[in-house]
């Protein structure tokens, strides 16, 4: 397997190389679901693949589509549309992901397929943990000689057990968790991912109180690289 993550547009690929995939709910339809993140895409860019697909959706299975050189495996961790990766369920939604995952894998090699390119799967709106989802995916595709590529528009970075990102507020209802002040409506904010057991903690910070975080970092960072240079 040869894996990595690369910013870019999911769709700017060349279809006579490259598989897309990405996840669903069983529930799909013709006409309901697959209307938010990045499935709102998928159904807008190929109108006629939901209602190809709805009859064979099974969780824990890959429903491969095809038109013309065009080929989409649609993952389907769970049931219904509103199940999350969070809670009491996330256990479940794994081990249904890791299935689809599997019966992909499958598919492509009985396919003779070798080159897989998908987004971050799992961690949007399922609010999956990206970097137990990154394990999921390398473990099942470890014994094979498929090319993956992971694709993403948002820039983030980890630090120890968190992701940072930059992003605009998408709504005026989030407060600052420093300041305690609401975050006006399309305004930067700086988004701190944590990751418990059960579910992943967003906090959010306005851009002054983010600039102060961020340069109280780099210095707490600066003064033990410090201390390791004496």
């Amino acid at each position: 397997m040869k894996y990595q993550e690369i910013k870019g547009d999911l769709f700017e690929i060349n279809p006579e190389k490259w598989v897309l995939a990405h996840c669903i709910s069983a529930d799909v339809t013709e006409s309901k679901n697959m209307n938010k993140g990045i499935a709102k895409i998928f159904r807008k860019k190929y109108p006629q693949m939901a209602g190809k697909i709805s009859p064979k959706l099974k969780k824990g299975k890959a429903i491969r589509y095809q038109n013309g050189n065009l080929i989409i495996y649609n993952l389907v961790p769970k049931e219904k549309v509103w199940q999350k990766a969070k809670g009491d369920y996330k256990k479940k939604y794994y081990l249904q992901l890791k299935d689809s995952l599997i019966d992909m894998k499958e598919k492509m090699i009985r396919n003779n397929e070798q080159n897989l390119v998908m987004p971050r799967i799992a961690s949007g709106l399922d609010g999956g943990n990206w970097k137990e989802i990154r394990q999921i995916i390398q473990r099942v595709f470890n014994d094979t000689d498929i090319e993956i590529q992971i694709r993403y528009i948002e820039d983030s970075i980890e630090i120890g057990n968190a992701t940072y990102s930059i992003e605009k507020a998408k709504s005026g209802r989030s407060k600052c968790r420093s300041c305690g002040e609401k975050i006006v409506n399309n305004s930067l904010r700086l988004k701190e991912s944590i990751p418990t057991q059960n579910f992943t903690q967003n906090k959010y910070y306005c851009k002054q109180c983010a600039i102060k975080k961020l340069k109280g970092m780099r210095e707490g960072v600066e003064e033990l690289l410090g201390k390791l240079n004496e």
